[in-house]
Protein backbone atom coordinates (compact mmCIF):
# COMPACT_ATOMS: atom_id res chain seq x y z
CA UNK A 1 0.00 0.00 0.00
CA UNK A 2 3.08 2.71 0.96
CA UNK A 3 4.58 2.02 -2.62
CA UNK A 4 0.79 2.62 -4.04
CA UNK A 5 0.88 5.68 -2.56
CA UNK A 6 4.51 6.80 -3.33
CA UNK A 7 3.42 6.00 -6.77
CA UNK A 8 0.51 7.70 -6.99
CA UNK A 9 1.71 10.84 -6.03
CA UNK A 10 4.56 11.27 -7.99
CA UNK A 11 2.52 10.54 -10.90
CA UNK A 12 0.35 13.34 -9.84
CA UNK A 13 3.27 16.06 -9.25
CA UNK A 14 5.16 14.51 -12.31
CA UNK A 15 2.17 15.25 -14.08
CA UNK A 16 1.05 18.85 -13.01
CA UNK A 17 5.12 19.97 -13.35
CA UNK A 18 5.85 18.18 -17.11
CA UNK A 19 2.01 19.56 -18.29
CA UNK A 20 1.21 22.87 -17.22
CA UNK A 21 -1.52 24.43 -19.00
CA UNK A 22 -2.08 21.43 -20.93
CA UNK A 23 -3.47 18.12 -21.19
CA UNK A 24 -6.00 18.83 -18.27
CA UNK A 25 -7.55 15.65 -18.42
CA UNK A 26 -4.66 13.38 -17.61
CA UNK A 27 -3.61 15.87 -14.65
CA UNK A 28 -7.53 15.39 -13.69
CA UNK A 29 -7.11 11.26 -14.01
CA UNK A 30 -3.54 11.49 -11.82
CA UNK A 31 -5.11 14.15 -9.28
CA UNK A 32 -8.05 11.60 -9.01
CA UNK A 33 -6.04 8.48 -8.72
CA UNK A 34 -3.77 10.60 -6.24
CA UNK A 35 -6.84 11.08 -4.06
CA UNK A 36 -8.08 7.77 -3.94
CA UNK A 37 -5.18 5.84 -2.72
CA UNK A 38 -5.18 8.03 -0.13
CA UNK A 39 -8.74 8.39 1.12
CA UNK A 40 -8.02 4.00 0.95
CA UNK A 41 -4.53 5.10 2.86
CA UNK A 42 -6.65 7.07 5.34
CA UNK A 43 -8.94 4.05 6.49
CA UNK A 44 -5.96 1.95 6.49
CA UNK A 45 -3.39 4.54 8.75
CA UNK A 46 -6.57 6.05 11.19
CA UNK A 47 -6.64 9.46 10.18
CA UNK A 48 -4.40 12.33 8.84
CA UNK A 49 -3.21 15.56 10.45
CA UNK A 50 -4.52 18.79 9.56
CA UNK A 51 -1.25 21.24 9.92
CA UNK A 52 -2.60 24.91 11.20
CA UNK A 53 0.54 26.70 9.02
CA UNK A 54 -1.44 25.05 5.78
CA UNK A 55 -4.87 25.93 6.75
CA UNK A 56 -3.48 29.32 7.82
CA UNK A 57 -2.29 30.24 4.86
CA UNK A 58 -4.70 28.95 2.16
CA UNK A 59 -7.31 30.66 4.36
CA UNK A 60 -5.49 33.77 3.70
CA UNK A 61 -4.84 33.46 -0.01
CA UNK A 62 -8.69 32.67 0.05
CA UNK A 63 -9.83 35.93 2.19
CA UNK A 64 -7.28 37.71 0.10
CA UNK A 65 -8.56 36.24 -3.30
CA UNK A 66 -12.27 37.42 -2.27
CA UNK A 67 -11.43 40.49 -0.61
CA UNK A 68 -10.23 42.15 -4.09
CA UNK A 69 -12.74 40.11 -6.57
CA UNK A 70 -15.37 42.15 -4.20
CA UNK A 71 -13.24 45.46 -5.26
CA UNK A 72 -13.69 44.72 -8.86
CA UNK A 73 -17.28 43.58 -8.54
CA UNK A 74 -17.89 47.57 -6.94
CA UNK A 75 -15.64 48.42 -10.30
CA UNK A 76 -15.47 48.08 -13.64
CA UNK A 77 -14.28 43.90 -13.26
CA UNK A 78 -15.02 41.60 -15.93
CA UNK A 79 -17.29 39.30 -14.39
CA UNK A 80 -15.51 36.21 -16.23
CA UNK A 81 -12.37 37.39 -14.93
CA UNK A 82 -13.81 37.77 -11.69
CA UNK A 83 -14.77 34.01 -11.62
CA UNK A 84 -11.54 32.96 -12.50
CA UNK A 85 -9.98 34.76 -9.72
CA UNK A 86 -12.05 33.17 -7.40
CA UNK A 87 -12.16 29.63 -8.73
CA UNK A 88 -8.18 30.02 -8.65
CA UNK A 89 -7.67 32.12 -5.05
CA UNK A 90 -10.48 30.10 -3.12
CA UNK A 91 -11.35 26.70 -4.95
CA UNK A 92 -7.81 25.61 -5.27
CA UNK A 93 -6.84 27.23 -1.88
CA UNK A 94 -9.38 24.16 -0.93
CA UNK A 95 -7.37 21.89 -3.24
CA UNK A 96 -3.83 22.74 -2.43
CA UNK A 97 -4.54 22.51 1.03
CA UNK A 98 -6.17 18.71 0.82
CA UNK A 99 -2.67 17.79 -0.84
CA UNK A 100 -0.34 19.38 0.91
CA UNK A 101 -2.02 17.52 4.31
CA UNK A 102 -1.84 14.04 2.27
CA UNK A 103 1.77 15.05 1.26
CA UNK A 104 2.46 15.83 4.79
CA UNK A 105 1.20 13.22 6.11
CA UNK A 106 3.60 10.47 4.12
CA UNK A 107 7.05 10.78 3.03
CA UNK A 108 6.44 14.15 1.40
CA UNK A 109 9.84 15.62 0.88
CA UNK A 110 10.91 11.93 -0.67
CA UNK A 111 7.55 12.09 -3.46
CA UNK A 112 8.82 15.76 -4.08
CA UNK A 113 12.36 15.39 -4.97
CA UNK A 114 11.29 12.01 -7.35
CA UNK A 115 8.95 13.75 -8.99
CA UNK A 116 11.64 16.87 -9.43
CA UNK A 117 13.71 14.71 -10.97
CA UNK A 118 11.73 12.96 -13.37
CA UNK A 119 9.78 16.11 -14.65
CA UNK A 120 13.26 17.88 -15.08
CA UNK A 121 14.24 14.69 -17.47
CA UNK A 122 10.49 14.45 -19.33
CA UNK A 123 10.68 18.33 -19.57
CA UNK A 124 14.07 17.93 -21.59
CA UNK A 125 13.02 14.86 -23.44
CA UNK A 126 9.80 16.31 -24.57
CA UNK A 127 11.08 20.23 -25.47
CA UNK A 128 15.04 17.91 -27.08
CA UNK A 129 12.64 15.80 -28.83
CA UNK A 130 10.86 18.93 -30.90
CA UNK A 131 13.81 20.75 -31.40
CA UNK A 132 14.91 17.57 -33.12
CA UNK A 133 12.19 17.62 -35.18
CA UNK A 134 12.28 20.97 -36.35
CA UNK A 135 16.12 20.32 -37.55
CA UNK A 136 15.94 17.15 -39.07
CA UNK A 137 11.95 16.45 -39.06
CA UNK A 138 11.85 13.41 -38.09
CA UNK A 139 7.84 14.14 -36.84
CA UNK A 140 8.72 11.95 -33.77
CA UNK A 141 6.24 14.02 -31.56
CA UNK A 142 2.65 13.99 -32.23
CA UNK A 143 0.93 17.25 -33.17
CA UNK A 144 -0.91 16.81 -30.06
CA UNK A 145 1.66 17.32 -27.80
CA UNK A 146 2.61 20.30 -29.84
CA UNK A 147 -0.90 22.23 -29.35
CA UNK A 148 -1.46 21.02 -26.22
CA UNK A 149 1.91 22.78 -24.83
CA UNK A 150 1.99 25.23 -27.30
CA UNK A 151 5.21 24.10 -28.27
CA UNK A 152 6.75 26.63 -31.11
CA UNK A 153 10.25 26.71 -32.03
CA UNK A 154 12.28 29.25 -33.57
CA UNK A 155 16.07 29.59 -34.62
CA UNK A 156 17.27 33.03 -34.13
CA UNK A 157 21.20 34.44 -34.49
CA UNK A 158 22.71 33.93 -31.28
CA UNK A 159 20.14 31.75 -29.77
CA UNK A 160 17.18 29.87 -29.67
CA UNK A 161 13.28 30.33 -28.56
CA UNK A 162 10.81 27.45 -26.91
CA UNK A 163 7.34 28.64 -26.00
CA UNK A 164 6.88 25.61 -25.02
CA UNK A 165 4.50 26.26 -21.24
CA UNK A 166 6.45 23.25 -19.27
CA UNK A 167 9.88 25.89 -19.60
CA UNK A 168 7.96 27.71 -16.41
CA UNK A 169 8.45 24.78 -14.57
CA UNK A 170 12.43 24.75 -15.00
CA UNK A 171 12.14 28.39 -12.99
CA UNK A 172 11.66 25.86 -9.84
CA UNK A 173 13.26 22.50 -10.77
CA UNK A 174 16.63 24.01 -12.19
CA UNK A 175 16.88 26.23 -9.26
CA UNK A 176 15.91 23.26 -6.93
CA UNK A 177 18.50 20.89 -8.56
CA UNK A 178 21.10 23.66 -8.78
CA UNK A 179 20.96 23.92 -4.67
CA UNK A 180 20.76 19.87 -4.48
CA UNK A 181 24.62 20.18 -5.70
CA UNK A 182 25.37 23.01 -3.33
CA UNK A 183 23.85 20.71 0.06
CA UNK A 184 26.04 19.14 2.12
CA UNK A 185 23.30 17.39 3.31
CA UNK A 186 21.72 16.20 -0.07
CA UNK A 187 24.22 13.61 -0.46
CA UNK A 188 21.54 10.92 0.13
CA UNK A 189 19.21 11.89 -2.52
CA UNK A 190 22.38 13.18 -4.89
CA UNK A 191 22.56 9.93 -6.91
CA UNK A 192 22.90 9.28 -10.78
CA UNK A 193 19.25 10.47 -12.00
CA UNK A 194 19.27 13.75 -10.00
CA UNK A 195 23.41 14.94 -11.42
CA UNK A 196 21.45 13.85 -14.16
CA UNK A 197 18.78 15.88 -14.13
CA UNK A 198 20.14 18.73 -13.08
CA UNK A 199 22.63 18.51 -16.12
CA UNK A 200 19.13 18.38 -18.38
CA UNK A 201 17.65 20.99 -17.09
CA UNK A 202 20.54 23.27 -17.05
CA UNK A 203 20.83 22.61 -20.89
CA UNK A 204 17.30 22.92 -21.65
CA UNK A 205 16.98 26.31 -19.41
CA UNK A 206 20.14 27.81 -21.96
CA UNK A 207 18.28 26.09 -25.03
CA UNK A 208 14.79 28.18 -24.25
CA UNK A 209 15.98 31.07 -25.25
CA UNK A 210 13.99 32.65 -21.93
CA UNK A 211 15.80 35.50 -20.87
CA UNK A 212 13.88 35.31 -17.34
CA UNK A 213 14.62 31.63 -17.15
CA UNK A 214 18.32 32.83 -18.37
CA UNK A 215 18.53 35.06 -15.41
CA UNK A 216 17.04 33.16 -12.93
CA UNK A 217 19.64 30.36 -13.21
CA UNK A 218 22.39 33.19 -13.05
CA UNK A 219 21.09 34.60 -9.76
CA UNK A 220 20.13 31.32 -8.17
CA UNK A 221 23.85 30.51 -6.80
CA UNK A 222 23.26 34.00 -4.93
CA UNK A 223 19.53 32.91 -3.72
CA UNK A 224 21.24 29.92 -2.62
CA UNK A 225 23.41 31.95 -0.18
CA UNK A 226 20.84 34.24 0.78
CA UNK A 227 19.06 31.46 2.37
CA UNK A 228 21.90 29.93 4.34
CA UNK A 229 22.76 33.04 5.92
CA UNK A 230 19.25 34.16 6.39
CA UNK A 231 18.77 30.60 7.81
CA UNK A 232 21.99 30.53 9.72
CA UNK A 233 22.59 27.17 7.45
CA UNK A 234 25.73 28.57 5.57
CA UNK A 235 28.29 26.05 7.03
CA UNK A 236 25.47 23.82 5.29
CA UNK A 237 26.72 24.77 2.25
CA UNK A 238 29.82 23.03 0.45
CA UNK A 239 33.04 25.03 0.77
CA UNK A 240 33.26 24.88 -3.55
CA UNK A 241 29.91 26.03 -3.69
CA UNK A 242 30.47 28.99 -1.46
CA UNK A 243 33.44 30.19 -3.17
CA UNK A 244 31.15 29.77 -6.74
CA UNK A 245 28.73 32.34 -4.15
CA UNK A 246 31.09 34.50 -3.32
CA UNK A 247 32.70 34.99 -6.91
CA UNK A 248 28.85 35.13 -8.75
CA UNK A 249 28.09 37.81 -5.82
CA UNK A 250 31.19 40.12 -6.90
CA UNK A 251 30.83 39.27 -10.91
CA UNK A 252 27.37 39.73 -10.71
CA UNK A 253 27.63 43.17 -8.86
CA UNK A 254 30.20 44.26 -11.20
CA UNK A 255 28.25 43.44 -14.48
CA UNK A 256 24.94 45.27 -12.93
CA UNK A 257 27.09 48.12 -12.22
CA UNK A 258 28.45 48.89 -15.55
CA UNK A 259 25.30 47.95 -17.25
CA UNK A 260 23.10 50.74 -15.16
CA UNK A 261 26.06 53.39 -15.47
CA UNK A 262 26.90 52.90 -18.91
CA UNK A 263 23.38 52.65 -19.88
CA UNK A 264 23.78 49.75 -22.64
CA UNK A 265 21.21 49.85 -24.90
CA UNK A 266 20.12 46.64 -27.37
CA UNK A 267 23.26 46.54 -30.49
CA UNK A 268 25.56 48.26 -28.52
CA UNK A 269 27.34 45.34 -26.53
CA UNK A 270 28.26 43.82 -29.87
CA UNK A 271 27.27 40.24 -28.84
CA UNK A 272 23.94 39.63 -30.36
CA UNK A 273 22.75 37.02 -27.10
CA UNK A 274 24.06 39.69 -24.71
CA UNK A 275 21.67 42.48 -26.75
CA UNK A 276 18.65 40.07 -26.67
CA UNK A 277 18.82 40.11 -22.94
CA UNK A 278 19.11 43.59 -22.96
CA UNK A 279 16.13 44.25 -25.10
CA UNK A 280 13.88 43.10 -22.35
CA UNK A 281 14.10 46.42 -20.67
CA UNK A 282 13.99 48.50 -23.33
CA UNK A 283 11.56 51.35 -23.81
CA UNK A 284 9.63 49.27 -26.87
CA UNK A 285 9.42 45.91 -25.23
CA UNK A 286 6.14 45.05 -24.26
CA UNK A 287 6.43 44.71 -20.94
CA UNK A 288 7.66 47.72 -20.23
CA UNK A 289 4.78 49.30 -22.58
CA UNK A 290 1.76 47.70 -20.57
CA UNK A 291 3.60 48.43 -16.83
CA UNK A 292 3.18 52.52 -17.65
CA UNK A 293 -0.67 51.59 -18.39
CA UNK A 294 -0.51 49.35 -14.67
CA UNK A 295 0.85 52.17 -12.76
CA UNK A 296 -1.23 55.03 -13.92
CA UNK A 297 -4.64 52.52 -13.21
CA UNK A 298 -2.76 52.45 -9.88
CA UNK A 299 -2.62 56.05 -9.61
CA UNK A 300 -6.48 56.19 -9.97
CA UNK A 301 -7.07 53.80 -7.27
CA UNK A 302 -3.85 53.67 -4.24
CA UNK A 303 -5.48 52.39 -1.45
CA UNK A 304 -7.60 49.39 -2.52
CA UNK A 305 -6.40 48.97 -6.41
CA UNK A 306 -8.96 48.68 -9.16
CA UNK A 307 -10.01 44.79 -7.73
CA UNK A 308 -9.66 41.96 -9.81
CA UNK A 309 -10.64 41.41 -13.57
CA UNK A 310 -10.19 44.93 -14.37
CA UNK A 311 -8.42 46.01 -17.31
CA UNK A 312 -6.46 48.74 -17.51
CA UNK A 313 -6.37 50.16 -21.13
CA UNK A 314 -3.84 48.32 -23.00
CA UNK A 315 -4.96 45.02 -24.09
CA UNK A 316 -2.52 42.00 -24.15
CA UNK A 317 -4.72 39.47 -24.41
CA UNK A 318 -7.71 39.59 -26.47
CA UNK A 319 -9.63 36.99 -24.91
CA UNK A 320 -8.45 37.79 -21.04
CA UNK A 321 -7.91 41.64 -21.24
CA UNK A 322 -7.54 41.39 -17.47
CA UNK A 323 -4.50 39.49 -18.18
CA UNK A 324 -0.73 41.47 -17.94
CA UNK A 325 2.77 39.44 -18.02
CA UNK A 326 4.17 42.08 -15.16
CA UNK A 327 2.74 39.61 -12.23
CA UNK A 328 3.73 42.30 -9.40
CA UNK A 329 2.89 45.59 -11.65
CA UNK A 330 -0.69 43.80 -12.11
CA UNK A 331 -1.14 43.15 -8.62
CA UNK A 332 -0.22 46.57 -7.20
CA UNK A 333 -3.10 47.88 -10.30
CA UNK A 334 -5.38 45.15 -8.55
CA UNK A 335 -5.18 45.69 -5.04
CA UNK A 336 -3.61 48.58 -4.27
CA UNK A 337 -1.39 49.78 -1.44
CA UNK A 338 -3.48 47.42 1.12
CA UNK A 339 -2.89 44.69 -0.67
CA UNK A 340 0.45 44.84 -1.34
CA UNK A 341 1.12 44.83 1.93
CA UNK A 342 -1.37 41.90 2.59
CA UNK A 343 0.70 39.59 0.23
CA UNK A 344 3.77 40.75 1.27
CA UNK A 345 2.91 40.49 4.88
CA UNK A 346 1.35 36.87 4.54
CA UNK A 347 4.53 35.84 2.19
CA UNK A 348 7.55 37.48 4.07
CA UNK A 349 5.53 35.63 7.36
CA UNK A 350 6.19 32.37 5.69
CA UNK A 351 9.52 32.68 4.55
CA UNK A 352 10.74 33.69 8.30
CA UNK A 353 8.60 30.28 9.10
CA UNK A 354 10.60 28.41 6.46
CA UNK A 355 13.90 30.36 7.41
CA UNK A 356 13.04 29.04 10.99
CA UNK A 357 12.49 24.48 9.81
CA UNK A 358 16.00 25.04 7.73
CA UNK A 359 17.60 26.95 11.06
CA UNK A 360 16.16 24.17 13.57
CA UNK A 361 17.21 21.50 11.64
CA UNK A 362 20.56 21.82 10.99
CA UNK A 363 22.63 19.21 9.73
CA UNK A 364 19.99 17.63 7.43
CA UNK A 365 17.64 20.66 6.25
CA UNK A 366 18.91 20.29 2.32
CA UNK A 367 16.17 19.33 1.19
CA UNK A 368 13.94 22.36 2.70
CA UNK A 369 16.72 24.59 1.87
CA UNK A 370 16.41 23.44 -1.69
CA UNK A 371 12.68 23.93 -1.80
CA UNK A 372 12.72 27.52 -0.55
CA UNK A 373 15.67 28.20 -4.14
CA UNK A 374 13.25 26.56 -5.97
CA UNK A 375 10.27 28.39 -4.83
CA UNK A 376 12.80 32.24 -4.66
CA UNK A 377 13.37 30.95 -8.65
CA UNK A 378 10.12 31.05 -9.95
CA UNK A 379 8.87 33.98 -7.85
CA UNK A 380 11.48 35.70 -9.89
CA UNK A 381 10.44 34.42 -13.05
CA UNK A 382 6.59 35.30 -12.47
CA UNK A 383 7.82 39.09 -12.36
CA UNK A 384 7.28 39.15 -16.01
CA UNK A 385 5.37 35.96 -16.70
CA UNK A 386 1.76 35.64 -15.42
CA UNK A 387 2.39 32.07 -13.97
CA UNK A 388 0.42 32.66 -10.46
CA UNK A 389 -2.75 32.97 -12.61
CA UNK A 390 -2.16 29.44 -13.30
CA UNK A 391 -3.29 26.75 -11.03
CA UNK A 392 -0.16 24.25 -12.35
CA UNK A 393 1.89 26.38 -11.12
CA UNK A 394 0.82 27.33 -7.81
CA UNK A 395 1.98 23.75 -6.79
CA UNK A 396 5.66 25.81 -6.71
CA UNK A 397 4.30 28.14 -4.24
CA UNK A 398 2.81 25.31 -2.30
CA UNK A 399 6.31 24.62 -1.52
CA UNK A 400 6.08 27.54 0.81
CA UNK A 401 3.69 26.48 3.32
CA UNK A 402 5.00 22.76 2.91
CA UNK A 403 8.52 23.75 3.94
CA UNK A 404 6.75 26.18 7.27
CA UNK A 405 4.97 23.93 8.11
CA UNK A 406 7.44 20.63 8.65
CA UNK A 407 8.67 19.91 12.18
CA UNK A 408 11.27 22.11 14.08
CA UNK A 409 12.86 18.64 15.75
CA UNK A 410 13.15 15.86 12.65
CA UNK A 411 14.65 12.58 13.19
CA UNK A 412 17.12 11.66 10.52
CA UNK A 413 17.40 8.08 9.71
CA UNK A 414 21.03 6.88 10.28
CA UNK A 415 23.07 6.50 7.31
CA UNK A 416 24.62 2.45 7.45
CA UNK A 417 27.57 1.92 4.65
CA UNK A 418 26.35 -0.93 2.33
CA UNK A 419 22.11 -0.72 3.36
CA UNK A 420 19.84 1.31 1.26
CA UNK A 421 18.04 3.80 2.14
CA UNK A 422 15.33 2.59 2.09
CA UNK A 423 16.12 -0.09 3.96
CA UNK A 424 17.89 2.18 6.66
CA UNK A 425 14.31 4.13 6.96
CA UNK A 426 12.70 1.36 7.51
CA UNK A 427 14.83 0.10 10.14
CA UNK A 428 15.14 3.25 11.84
CA UNK A 429 10.98 3.78 11.59
CA UNK A 430 11.00 0.21 13.07
CA UNK A 431 13.10 0.81 16.15
CA UNK A 432 11.56 4.18 16.91
CA UNK A 433 8.04 2.79 17.00
CA UNK A 434 6.27 2.90 20.73
CA UNK A 435 6.28 -0.03 22.45
CA UNK A 436 2.90 -0.89 24.69
CA UNK A 437 3.70 -0.86 28.35
CA UNK A 438 3.91 -4.09 30.27
CA UNK A 439 3.25 -2.29 33.80
CA UNK A 440 -0.61 -2.74 34.80
CA UNK A 441 -2.47 0.48 34.65
CA UNK A 442 -0.14 2.29 33.04
CA UNK A 443 -0.68 3.34 29.05
CA UNK A 444 2.00 4.47 27.03
CA UNK A 445 1.29 8.07 25.66
CA UNK A 446 0.21 7.88 21.85
CA UNK A 447 1.50 11.47 21.05
CA UNK A 448 5.34 9.87 20.85
CA UNK A 449 4.20 9.14 17.08
CA UNK A 450 6.19 11.36 14.98
CA UNK A 451 6.54 11.21 10.92
CA UNK A 452 10.10 10.73 9.75
CA UNK A 453 9.03 12.32 6.26
CA UNK A 454 12.58 14.40 6.05
CA UNK A 455 14.82 11.89 5.24
CA UNK A 456 17.54 12.17 2.71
Amino acid sequence: MKLLRHISAVLFLCSIMTFPRSFVWLKLTCLGIFLLVHVVGYRWRGGYQLHPRILIFYSCVAIGGLTWSLVGMAGAGEPQGIYETLRLYVGWSMAYTVILTLLRSEDGLQYLHSAIVISGLLIFTINGVGLLDQIVGLELLPQEVYKELVLNIGFHLGYVQLTSHNIGSLLFIAPYLIASQCCKSMQGLNGKLTKLSFVASILMSILSGRRALWLCILLTPLVIGAIAILSGSWREIKPSARKLIVVLACGTLVAATYLVTARVQPGETGIVTLDYVVSAFSAEDQRTIQSGYLISGFTDQPLLGSGFGAYAGYLRNAFRPWLYELTYVQLLFNSGLAGVLYWTALAGIYFLLAFQVIRANRGHSGQPLCLIAGVCGFLMGAYSNPYLASFDFLIFVAMLPFVASLPHAIRRAPEVRGVSVKDSIDSFRAQSRPKPSTTRGVSTPASVKETADFVP
